[in-house]
């Protein structure tokens, strides 16, 4: 019976002690999560309750109360000479109990206890320090609400200057919208317009309105003097320099006709040197004469005094016409010869060449008609004009055997076209 009463309190203590552990160890890590969120009063409240059940500190319950009073002496604001005795004590305690661990939570408290060493041994001499750190920090106090006050004056004094500035901002920029319509603002100074008195500044309203109408007036008499000028100019305007067409209702009436002379003047030269030049030519066309109706006439020169030039010509007419009388006259021709540049457009041609006609016989024995071919010698003169770079007109006369006998002439006339210049008029 005894036993098993022994064993029901065993159980029941392990339970207890079980239990008690855990909830101080849930203390422990609300400490350690209040000591992280620098917490440090707090923090220092609950570790004793921490401390309360054990009968000899844990090395890591030791260390981390020192932590938490470590920072308090660091962090508050009037440091308390016992909580330094008592964390000296703890520190000393915790040297003494743990020196076999040498870890660096050990190293870490060693740390604390040096710079502990460094406050006062007594607490006479830590309150001479404690009052002479008072007097400092009231100084301190004294100079930053001296700086406060500057400042707050400062400020203000800004402050007014900028409502001032902005005043004066608003009239130099009303004044400025006043007087845009009529002159460029800017030609005066800011300072200028904000110093000027509202019955000043009128008086230059005034003035500046009076110049700018009388300024319209003269810039509508320039123009309308401009738009006549370049209306007289116009044909010749691209001969007047840019700086005379810009100002061209400023000149006087002699500067306007001599620049007017010189514009019409330059346009003509111009027109001169532009005019199409007519060359060289290598034409070919058509010939035709009274008889020889049917020809064609090649050409070549123009670059140089005498060129050169060829024709053929042929009546195309039928053996029975000339036997049944139907045409008497025919022939055919070719020639060559040169051509002479009289002027720039004129030609003087000669040529010579060989002819011949269907000469029509009568055989009176056999009592039959039939042609024969004579031939004989061409000479030929005549002139042409040339109308334009491509086309050419040309007329002249043949004479036959002119070596033997002067008979009337045929008189020949033809058109040609320059094959260099078919593109160009």
């Amino acid at each position: 019976m005894n036993n098993k009463i022994y064993s029901i309190l065993f159980i029941v203590f392990c339970f207890q002690f079980t239990f008690s552990q855990k909830t101080i160890d849930k203390k422990y890590e609300k400490v350690k999560e209040l000591f992280n969120e620098e917490n440090y009063l707090e923090a220092d409240s609950l570790i004793k309750e921490v401390k309360r059940p054990y009968k000899s500190v844990p090395p890591r319950v030791a260390h981390l109360e020192i932590l938490i009073k470590d920072k308090l002496i660091k962090t508050v604001t009037e440091i308390d000479f016992s909580l330094i005795e008592e964390t000296k004590k703890l520190v000393a305690n915790y040297k003494s109990k743990f020196v076999k661990y040498q870890n660096d939570n050990y190293k870490e408290v060693v740390k604390i206890g040096n710079e502990l060493n460094k406050y006062p041994k007594d607490l006479a001499s830590f309150n001479a320090i404690k009052e002479q750190k008072q007097k400092e920090i009231a100084l301190e106090n004294e100079r930053i609400e001296r700086q406060a006050l500057e400042a707050k004056k400062k400020a203000e004094a800004e402050r007014i200057k900028k409502i001032e500035e902005d005043k004066i901002k608003r009239i130099v920029s009303d004044r400025k919208d006043r007087l845009r319509p009529y002159v460029n603002p800017e030609t005066f100074s800011e300072y200028e317009l904000a110093r000027l008195s509202e019955s000043e500044f009128n008086e230059q309203l005034d003035k500046a309105i009076r110049e700018s109408i009388a300024k319209k007036e003269d810039e509508k008499k320039i123009k309308e003097l401009e738009n006549q000028r370049l209306t007289k100019l116009q044909p010749y305007l691209a001969y007047v320099n840019s700086y005379d067409t810009y100002n061209l209702g400023t000149f006087s009436e002699k500067r306007f006709e001599e620049i007017f002379d010189k514009a019409k003047s330059d346009f003509k030269a111009a027109e001169k040197r532009n005019r199409p030049q007519l060359g060289s030519f290598s034409s070919i066309g058509f010939q035709s004469g009274e008889i020889a109706k049917y020809g064609f006439i090649y050409e070549r020169g123009g670059r140089k005094t005498v060129g050169f030039r060829f024709t053929g010509r042929t009546s195309l007419t039928a053996e029975e016409d000339i036997l049944n009388g139907t045409i008497v006259e025919n022939k055919t021709e070719i020639e060559l010869g040169p051509n002479f540049k009289i002027f720039k457009r004129l030609y003087f041609n000669i040529g010579v060449g060989y002819g011949f006609y269907d000469r029509l016989m009568n055989n009176d024995y056999a009592g039959e008609l039939y042609t024969e071919k004579t031939g004989y010698t061409v000479a030929t003169t005549g002139l042409m004009f040339r109308l334009s770079r491509v086309i050419s007109i040309n007329g002249g006369a043949s004479f036959m055997d002119i070596d033997k006998d002067f008979y009337k002439p045929e008189i020949t006339f033809g058109i040609s076209f320059n094959l260099k210049g078919r593109y160009k008029y």
